[in-house]
């Protein structure tokens, strides 16, 4: 959670706000009804396709959920830019609003011109999962649907928060008078890092959050949020994510496992998350949203500037809160920024 001064606390229980069953919905619009009929059809014809076939416990859910969140009367809070402010809901809440956004029920976010308060936020609603492309977004599509199958026949009881740090520029680092030893490093190939516990993970994020989970993106960012669903929730709260801001995702839990990455990436059955939970309910588990630069030509990344801004937004992402054993903690994290966006590892491990 956040101190007074904007910092992260990776082991603190606290949250600035609770919203209860009652409170809060998304923005759904008149024609909600014309888009749930077209999702429908598009949902059936990807389940006929990739032979999945619905159960009647989904179909009751869904339902349910749809109308639960269509009745409530206010909407729901926006981790905007530069504010420092956090979010919990309730893992039932969240089941319903991922409902929603299975059919497509927030078109004021779908549109080629969305509507002005939200044409700097990622698009939350599954349609472009259900358009034909490569065999990896069926393999993300029966994650999800497996998801509402476990949350059909046993509901979650506990919370999830998700959090927005903005640093002040007063609280930027001075590199340039530093003389910090750099701290202890442990390399591994053997784990992945959702499988590393009591640290913070890092999400090699988009700078709006979510990449292209919901579309034909398929490697760090997008298969997290499709083995651990609540996630997706955040594309509904956070907009994008400006140099020296970090989003957090905790408490989210793990439904699917799967196997391979990018074109391979497979659902590969049932995970049982038995993570401890916090004294709030929150699975013990923390993720740090935090994008890096797509070097379009890799030779730019060593300019200083942009060395400076990968700095920045690692520092934003991993900055503790004080001094002392009570506020260290460990991050798990790999190859930043590489891959796809051209970052070079050893540049990488040096920031």
């Amino acid at each position: 959670m956040l101190d007074s001064r904007g910092s992260y606390q990776p082991d603190n229980n606290r949250f600035n706000r609770r919203y209860n069953n009652a409170d809060y919905s998304p923005h759904l619009s008149p024609g909600s009804s014309d888009e749930l009929r077209r999702s429908i059809s598009l949902g059936a014809q990807q389940r006929e396709q990739s032979n999945l076939e619905p159960t009647e416990e989904e179909g009751k859910f869904c339902v349910c959920a749809v109308f639960k969140v269509i009745s409530l009367k206010k909407a729901l809070p926006l981790l905007k830019t530069r504010i420092n402010r956090s979010f919990t809901l309730s893992q039932e809440q969240a089941a319903a609003l991922l409902a929603c956004a299975f059919f497509c029920l927030f078109p004021y976010r779908s549109r080629l011109s969305p509507v002005k308060e939200y044409e700097n936020f990622p698009t939350p609603n599954f349609g472009k999962l259900y358009r034909a492309g490569p065999a990896n977004k069926v393999e993300k599509l029966k994650c999800l649907l497996h998801y509402f199958n476990r949350v059909t026949k046993k509901m979650p009881n506990g919370v999830i928060t998700f959090q927005r740090v903005s640093l002040y520029y007063s609280q930027y680092p001075k590199w340039n008078e530093m003389d910090t030893d750099l701290c202890d490093l442990n390399m591994t190939t053997g784990r992945k890092i959702e499988e590393i516990k009591n640290v913070l993970q890092v999400d090699f994020a988009n700078k709006y959050i979510g990449g292209g989970v919901l579309g034909h993106g398929c490697v760090q960012e997008e298969i997290r949020f499709t083995i651990c669903p609540e996630m997706i929730v955040s594309l509904l709260v956070c907009e994008a994510m400006e140099k020296n801001e970090c989003i957090f995702l905790i408490g989210c839990e793990q439904y699917s496992k799967y196997k391979g990455y990018g074109d391979s990436f497979k659902y590969d059955g049932d995970f049982r998350d038995n993570t401890p939970r916090d004294s709030w309910g929150r699975r013990w588990c923390h993720v740090v949203a935090i994008d890096a630069i797509y070097f379009r030509e890799p030779s730019e990344q060593y300019h200083m500037t942009l060395v400076e801004r990968e700095l920045l937004k690692a520092y934003t992402g991993f900055r503790p809160i004080g001094q002392g054993l009570e506020y260290e903690f460990g991050i798990a994290t790999g190859n930043w920024g590489c891959g796809a966006f051209h970052g070079d590892r050893q540049l990488k491990g040096i920031d």
